[in-house]
């Protein structure tokens, strides 16, 4: 199912604020570098070990315009950066 315009972004957003979660977006286009996605997932990540156990939720919006599907494929599927094992 591809959905396009209707508002996932705005979902997400209200979605994270109803649960109280600190939503971190990364727009996700054709300039992004693999360093930029690594660079999201690992502040992302900091924030969550620092945040005293509140809820960070990363969301890459625009994937499927990204020359590194490869790399999203691993963070999001395998759970996975660079071989080391994320949250």
């Amino acid at each position: 199912l591809l959905l396009v315009g209707c508002g996932k972004t705005s979902l997400i957003q209200f979605l994270s604020a109803a649960m109280r979660a600190e939503l971190q977006v990364l727009n996700v286009h054709a300039g992004r570098t693999a360093d930029d996605i690594t660079g999201f997932v690992e502040h992302c990540e900091a924030l969550a070990e620092e945040g005293g156990g509140a809820e960070v939720w990363a969301f890459m919006d625009e994937i499927n315009t990204c020359n590194h599907l490869s790399l999203i494929n691993d963070i999001i599927c395998h759970r996975r950066l660079h071989g080391r094992a994320i949250h």
